[in-house]
């Protein structure tokens, strides 16, 4: 029972799928400890998000043009996860590049407002996985597959290593709670690219990898430490590296 608890979590904290529940007369509780449990499923809930991009692929590039399919398949992602970490992102990318100092950054960032480096890059980031899903998609189905994985074991990784940015938020509420077990569940997941492609699945992760550090440490260095925008970010570009190291190593 406390497994579904925290799969439903997962699923509803990162996807906008329908869950199936009986009506109750008053919502229950929030429950932190199950909240923080719930995110060794992040990565299992990127294979099913995986799995339906897979699945829809086949069904856009079987009847449309690539370029068109390719669209629609980073459209179905957006609506599958709901743009959660876009909207990281693009928060990021205003405070980031802002060049303030850190306080104001952190607030640039709490802004719902987007400004214009938040939508460079989303356009850059939506025109990058467009080419690559066109690319991918008819050819390579198992990094549909594993992409949205890998990027939210980066999550995961990000939570479990880093201090909170902010005395409040999604940071503070899962930094450092993440035990070493659950991490280790969560890491299951890598095995897959070095199972399904041996050694080009193990440089593909070490490029994916090399990236990752760098960022998170740049981001730490700015603003001493990560939030709830920053996680999303970290998803959103370790997606954007996999498929891109992926296609380009694959296709050799």
């Amino acid at each position: 029972m406390r497994i579904v608890q925290e799969w439903k979590m997962a699923v509803q904290f990162l996807t906008r799928l329908p869950w199936p529940e009986k009506p109750a007369a008053e919502p229950a509780p929030f429950d932190e400890t199950a909240f923080v449990r719930s995110v060794r499923w992040y990565p299992y809930v990127g294979l099913l998000i995986g799995g339906i991009l897979v699945g829809l692929s086949h069904l856009f590039f079987a009847f449309l043009p690539a370029v068109v399919a390719g669209v629609l398949l980073v459209i179905a992602e957006i609506a599958v996860t709901g743009g959660l970490h876009l909207d990281g992102l693009m928060d990021t990318a205003d405070g980031l590049l802002s060049g303030r100092d850190r306080e104001r950054k952190l607030a640039i960032m709490k802004d719902s407002r987007v400004g214009a480096m938040g939508v460079i890059s989303f356009v850059c980031l939506f025109a990058l996985k467009w080419a690559l899903f066109t690319t991918a998609g008819p050819h390579f189905p198992g990094v549909l597959l594993l992409m949205p994985a890998v990027g939210r074991f980066a999550m995961v990784w990000a939570i479990a290593h880093y201090p909170p940015a902010r005395q409040e938020g999604m940071g503070v509420a899962l930094a450092g709670r993440v035990p070493v077990a659950q991490l280790l569940g969560t890491g299951m997941v890598l095995s897959l690219p070095l199972i399904l492609w041996q050694v080009k699945g193990f440089v593909v992760l070490c490029v994916c990898w090399l990236v990752f550090w760098w960022f998170t440490r740049s981001m730490v260095r700015s603003l001493g430490g990560l939030t709830g925008d920053t996680y999303g970010a970290l998803c959103e570009l370790t997606e954007a590296v996999f498929l891109l190291a992926a296609t380009a190593i694959l296709a050799r």
